[in-house]
């Protein structure tokens, strides 16, 4: 590829360099993220092999360090190097790692002890501990993750440096030490990863029976969204879907993940649901994972998972067997793991004479398929030393520095912090769904709020010339816009919060005298802003389609609605297919959303590459359909408890250009998709292939329809630019910048 070509994978990366209080390079330092900031704790200097316990606070906007001085009365915790750390309740846990020994500061010895920086206050404190039976063994370089209300600490080695064969269990609650067992496996810093999320995803899951779900917040027991009967248990019956398409890779796997449309069938017609998130509680413990990769010239890996919630003794699953990937990750050395939305991102050094690279992975908990994330030429040179996982914005941060030879700084095993590349994985379909925020009940009561004229007092006249009866209260209560427009004509009086003279001048008139709000937009499309308003998400057949869902974007984007942008965003993440993908760029590109944006483009460079090899896409839907694989799970792998199911689900992938096989799967995936082909410009939900003009909806009716989902292209063609020319289809937006 000649040097001046960029590929496009260059365009999800972002080089930044840091600066204030810039950290030494270090050995055996912990990196913790909690919302936007980056907590940097000890570790030993690389120059002078002197072990530290300095605390380093970089902000993750402004890519600013600071170095904290602890307050005398609370002094930080002994140096230390190769020590776990782990966030819980805006608390971080020290726990272990190589230190001084309490004799003399020149011997070193390894420690048990646990540290608590609380972050509000960024103070330390020591935990008073009773020892038991329970209590770890003094250890370093061990691994470490949060599940529910306990702190789970796996492995590592002793000052012999021989593995240690336990797991221990701290619960937060009792703030003492509840489990010890024996883990067979060796398991350290050098070679594996332990990672659980903090999130909860509701993706249908294969339970013993049959598909599950969580349930969302409030949902009663036995609802059909949740997938369960009114006993408890799975329902075999429960229409909700399970597929599930699988990340793309670096131009050889299946395309990137997009949760699929559940639907929820009801007296009214289809009300789809988007897949959500929510935050685990103590109650309901996420699996954890634990994964190695050992003998480096003939790589093996392994999977175990633990099911904290249906295993109490926290017995350990095999699934080793299970992964696959038309490429599987190198053996990579001290790796890092997180999990975000449901993958698995894997990232470590790759050392082998011929190349020396840091390489990002990433494992669809859905069906245990491997893909590697390109990262284009942005690692190429330089040393690059630390993956972090910055969740709360969906980005992927690598420090390092980009003039200093990862070869040589691997042998000192020292992390740089004088530069970060910033990797935006939502360009991969890897994000965290928005998270739930209502009941399916109250979702429901919104509709029929909605629907009810007797509770409107004032009606919004539509760009067609339709009426719409609405309340005021609810408008005022989840419209911003709203609430300071009444307040500017005198129509609400709040003391508590003036209104905003600074509104901009809109096409949208509100007549006092009439109890009307003119909306220079179809009724199509205020019905569904208004479904959302009243129910604070994205679930009736009439927003979910791909024009509605473009219009919203651009609204949530005038109207400042972060939650209807995330919502709308999400939703055509989930029905980008080769059909949809123009229309979804310049969407995207409409409303500053360049992860969407980047994903969509190599969406449609791949249905180019179809068309260059002579394949059309109607073949390639055609072989997905032909290619069903079997669930990667054998029944007796599968936990009995029915409040706990596998993580991962059925065995599915998104359509590629071939079907490539590896250990007797295809990866081509198991049943059609779920979105009809079709030009831009013939989408309906119904599949047809004409164009069908938007019809007029009952507000608090949804209409029956065919849900939808995403399919999407891998990364193949990198560096190479596209010659074809792609119409742009989508409508322009009339009445976003209202004027009055």
């Amino acid at each position: 590829m000649p040097a001046q070509t960029q590929s496009i994978a260059d365009l999800t990366s972002t080089l930044r360099a840091t600066s204030g209080d810039v950290p030494s390079p270090l050995v055996g330092a912990s990196t913790t993220v909690v919302g936007h900031v980056l907590y940097l704790f000890a570790g030993r200097l690389a120059s002078s092999r002197r072990m530290t316990n300095d605390l380093y606070i970089l902000d993750l906007q402004t890519f600013v360090w600071k170095k904290h001085i602890p307050a005398e009365n609370a002094p930080a915790p002994r140096p230390r190097y190769f020590h776990s750390a782990n966030a819980y309740k805006n608390k971080i846990y020290y726990f272990g790692g190589m230190g001084y020994s309490r004799e003399s500061s020149e011997d070193l010895g390894v420690l048990s002890d646990l540290s608590v920086l609380d972050l509000e206050t960024l103070t330390w404190s020591i935990p008073d501990i009773s020892p038991s039976l329970f209590s770890p063994r003094p250890r370093y370089a061990h691994l470490s993750s949060v599940s529910g209300n306990k702190l789970v600490v796996i492995g590592g080695q002793d000052m012999t440096n021989m593995y240690i064969a336990e797991l221990n269990v701290f619960d937060f609650d009792e703030m003492s030490w509840v489990l010890s067992r024996p883990f067979q496996k060796h398991c350290g810093a050098y070679r594996s990863i332990v990672v659980s999320d903090q999130y909860t995803t509701n993706i249908p899951m294969y339970g013993r029976e049959g598909e599950m779900l969580p349930t969302s917040p409030g949902s009663p027991k036995g609802s059909i969204y949740s997938g369960r009967s009114m006993d408890g248990h799975p329902d075999p019956g429960s229409p909700i879907a399970s597929r599930q398409p699988s990340i793309q890779s670096n131009g050889s796997g299946p395309s990137p993940a997009a949760q699929p449309l559940r639907t929820k069938h009801t007296s009214r017609g289809s009300v789809y649901r988007l897949s959500y998130s929510l935050q685990q509680s103590a109650y309901s413990p996420n699996p954890i994972y634990i994964y190695s990769n050992y003998n480096f010239t003939d790589v093996k890996r392994e999977l175990q998972i633990i099911f904290p919630n249906s295993t109490p003794s926290y017995k350990v699953d095999d699934h080793s067997e299970g992964m696959t990937g038309s490429a599987l990750p190198p053996g990579l050395r001290f790796p890092n793991g997180y999990i975000l939305g449901h993958h698995l991102i894997l990232s470590g050094t790759f050392l082998v004479p011929e190349l020396q690279v840091f390489s990002l992975w990433a494992l669809n908990l859905t069906n245990l398929m491997w893909t590697r994330i390109d990262t284009g030429s942005s690692l190429s040179t330089g040393s690059w030393n630390r993956g972090i996982l910055y969740g709360a914005s969906a980005k992927f941060l690598v420090l390092g520095h980009q003039d200093r030879n990862l070869y040589e700084d691997y042998g000192h095993r020292q992390v740089n912090f004088d530069h970060i590349t910033i990797f935006d994985l939502e360009a991969f379909g890897i994000y965290q769904p928005p998270v739930a925020t209502t009941s399916t009940l109250a979702q429901d009561m919104g509709l029929s709020m909605l629907n009810e004229p007797g509770l409107a007092d004032l009606e919004i006249l539509t760009g067609d010339g339709q009426s719409i009866p609405v309340n005021s209260a609810v408008l005022c209560a989840r419209w911003p816009w709203f609430r300071q427009l009444l307040q500017k004509n005198g129509m609400l009086m709040d003391q508590d919060k003036p209104a905003d003279q600074s509104l901009p001048k809109t096409t949208a008139i509100l007549s006092p005298k009439h109890h009307t709000l003119s909306f220079p937009e179809t009724q199509a499309i205020v019905i569904a802003f208004l479904q959302y308003i009243y129910t604070d998400s994205l679930m009736t057949s009439q927003q979910l389609q791909p024009t509605v869902l473009a219009h919203l974007l651009r609204l949530s984007d005038m109207y400042e609605l972060p939650r209807l942008k995330e919502l709308a965003s999400h939703a055509l993440h989930q029905m980008l297919n080769m059909g949809t993908a123009a229309f979804i760029y310049e969407a995207a590109a409409l409303s500053n959303q360049p992860g969407l944006q980047v994903r969509a483009l190599r969406t449609m460079l791949y249905s180019r590459k179809l068309a260059k090899n002579g394949q059309t896409v109607d073949d390639s839907i055609s072989l997905h359909q032909q290619s069903r694989t079997p669930p990667i799970a054998s029944p007796s792998s599968i936990p009995s408890s029915p409040n706990n199911s596998l993580p991962f689900r059925s065995r599915t992938a998104s359509i590629t250009g071939a079907a490539s096989q590896h250990r007797g799967f295809s990866t081509m995936g198991s049943g059609p998709s779920q979105f009809p082909p079709a030009t831009p410009t013939s989408l309906s939900p119904s599949g047809s292939s004409s164009f069908k003009p938007l019809q007029t909806f009952n507000p608090g009716k949804s209409q029956r329809s065919e849900s939808v989902s995403g399919m999407s292209t891998k990364s193949g063609d990198s560096g190479e630019k596209s010659k074809g020319t792609f119409t742009p289809v989508i409508q322009k937006f009339g009445g976003f910048a209202f004027t009055k």
